[in-house]
């Protein structure tokens, strides 16, 4: 489950990498460095959904091009008398990352005098900082270059032509999925030439998550390939989602880390889909799948049951393999703030166009980062029943660092 993401500032001399990083890049010993480890740990923490963690797609979890910036998080008078501002840049990173990439080192040069304040014997004037980390930002049509400033990328957004309604993704794309993480108001440990985020005894670290949630359709009915004669022609002829619970913007950044206590997502607000529309429409050449189970008990035992969500992901793509289930998407789309319906529009036979609606439990939970599964079936009849399963809020998690804490696909 190679999902998670972690940013960790570390001191060079902690690890052989700091070391070996420091010569191969050939700095200068009396430049001083922001070291910053990104890395994709083989063994991501896990979250909680209603039913427990899921992991990701490969692609899900790929990562293109990689930003950070560094920025003061409150002022300081440096040792010429000269004040910096509260928002001014420390460091910025923007690197290409490798398909093969699964994590580096990164040092980050900045200027004596901030090395110097942070040792000031006067602690108030020791600064802070506010950390931002910026994943694939070509696939949302983001362009922050270095001199973008935190007014910048807090007010950085995407329009609905990126995870919206204007072209619907159902493929990860080729610059990856957008990812991004803040961390405010961090304190800098550290001697000349390394400093890293966070205290003496604890490294700081920002949680990097994809900007956007995932939904898909998976379809079955009960059928007898021996006995057609008995049962009807079922079509499902397209599944929507409702006009007014999708935002057609988003922002990139959140207001601060992710956490439980509302900060899960971050939308424009002035302005939501109006109008109900498709996720997808069945055609004659292309129609809205259906699997086909064999009697009553294993159509219903893809139904949730208790599992935990992996277990759950894992049963639903063992059906897809065995034909079991049809699968429609995934589809990737903007996070949301409101509670996310819509519908599935089926027939049976030569009769009228039916309906099924599906509903999330409440607003909230189509923030960043979320997998939504809804599973339709047709029991012993004509009627689609439909089960929602997805990702809401997570358990405490064992770790002593909060901000461990992040959705996993």
């Amino acid at each position: 489950m190679k999902v998670l993401r972690h940013i960790l500032f570390l001191t060079a001399c902690l690890v052989a990498l700091l070391l070996a990083g420091c010569h191969r890049h050939g700095h200068e010993v009396d430049q001083t460095y922001l070291t910053l480890y990104v890395y994709m740990p083989d063994q991501p923490l896990l979250t909680r959904a209603d039913q427990g963690p899921v992991a990701g797609l490969a692609d899900e979890s790929k990562v293109t091009q990689l930003q950070a910036w560094v920025y003061l998080s409150k002022s300081y008078t440096d040792i010429h008398g000269e004040t910096h501002p509260a928002g001014e840049r420390i460091a910025y990173l923007n690197t290409s990352v490798g398909a093969d990439w699964t994590g580096s080192v990164y040092q980050l040069p900045v200027s004596d005098e901030f090395a110097a304040a942070v040792n000031d014997l006067v602690e108030s004037n020791r600064p802070t900082v506010d950390v931002y980390v910026l994943a694939n930002a070509a696939s949302v049509g983001v362009n922050l270059g270095e001199t973008a400033t935190p007014n910048n990328l807090n007010a950085a957004q995407f329009d609905n032509s990126y995870f919206g309604t204007s072209t619907i993704v159902t493929e990860v794309p080729s610059d990856g999925l957008p990812m991004s993480g803040v961390l405010k108001n961090q304190p800098v440990y550290g001697t000349q030439p390394v400093l890293r985020i966070g205290t003496e005894s604890n490294i700081a670290t920002v949680a990097l998550v994809r900007a956007i949630s995932k939904i898909r359709f998976v379809f079955s009915r009960i059928y007898d390939e021996d006995h057609p004669e008995n049962y009807p022609d079922i079509v499902i002829d397209r599944v929507t989602l409702d006009g007014g619970k999708l935002p057609v913007r988003q922002y990139v950044f959140l207001n601060d880390a992710w956490s439980l206590n509302g900060n899960r997502y971050k939308v424009n607000t002035n302005n939501y889909v109006a109008d109900e529309f498709p996720l997808v429409v069945g055609t004659q050449e292309a129609p809205i799948a259906i699997g086909k189970t064999a009697d009553k008990e294993e159509v219903l035992s893809y139904k949730w049951n208790g599992q935990t969500a992996q277990e759950y992901e894992n049963l639903v793509d063992a059906g897809i393999t065995a034909n079991k289930l049809k699968q429609s998407g995934p589809f990737y789309l903007h996070e949301s703030d409101r509670q996310l319906t819509g519908k599935i529009y089926y027939t049976v036979g030569v009769g009228d166009t039916q309906t099924a609606s599906f509903s999330m439990a409440a607003a909230g939970d189509f923030g960043r980062n979320h997998t939504w599964i809804v599973y339709g079936f047709f029991n012993d009849g004509d009627l689609l029943e439909v089960i929602a399963v997805y990702l809401k809020d997570w358990e405490e998690n064992v770790s002593a660092n909060a901000n461990d804490e992040l959705y996993n696909w």
